[in-house]
């Protein structure tokens, strides 16, 4: 198991600000979570989730038909379109309200077409690429951000940012032979 830090508490608290009572997707419910591996029996943080019922999906795959594939995809996809259609006015990761206050002593508004969110907030995202390694102490561009132009730009300054900090230029030795070689036979000496 690999142990990757990112910003204490953040990542849970992302993680357990489901949408499931906004939206009628199934997922499992929350049944018990911490964010503060300091103030609970367990010591890391956690979370348990109700065991979905039924099996997994990849035992019964190859011994479906193609008509009750494509019935599940359609579902899928139905639920994925019902996510993608809700626009939300800013980009980032998803938290309760109450608990970025709790976190950082406050929390924006965030406001979503058709949706009501008010007991949510989007602050920066907690992914591996912007919290692991030498990426963890830099001053990258977390979010959240207003529209997706805002983000690709965000997300390709971060990684110039980590190219200028963390790269050893190296010599291509093959190319300046190549290059040479090829004056040699072009030119007189």
């Amino acid at each position: 198991m690999r142990v990757i830090p990112k910003p204490p508490r953040f990542t849970w608290k992302d993680a357990t600000a489901q949408l499931r009572d906004v939206f009628d997707i199934p997922s499992p419910r929350v049944l018990s979570w911490s964010s503060d591996a300091t103030n609970n029996s367990v010591k890391a943080e956690y979370i348990i989730e109700e065991k979905t019922p039924g099996l997994r999906l990849g035992s019964l795959w190859n011994k479906w038909p193609r008509e009750l594939k494509l019935r599940l995809i359609n579902q899928v996809v139905d639920m994925e379109n019902e996510l993608a259609n809700v626009g939300f006015d800013k980009q980032g990761c998803i938290y309760f309200k109450e608990d970025l206050r709790s976190l950082v002593g406050e929390a924006e508004d965030i406001h979503a077409h058709n949706v009501d969110c008010d007991r949510f907030s989007v602050r920066p995202l907690t992914t591996n690429e912007l919290w692991s390694g030498t990426s963890m102490s830099m001053k990258l561009d977390r979010g959240p951000w207003k529209d997706a132009p805002e983000y690709t730009r965000a997300i390709g300054q971060n990684e110039m940012a980590w190219i200028k900090a963390h790269t050893v230029p190296r010599m291509n030795f093959t190319s300046r032979t190549r290059t040479e070689s090829f004056l040699k036979m072009v030119l007189p000496i």
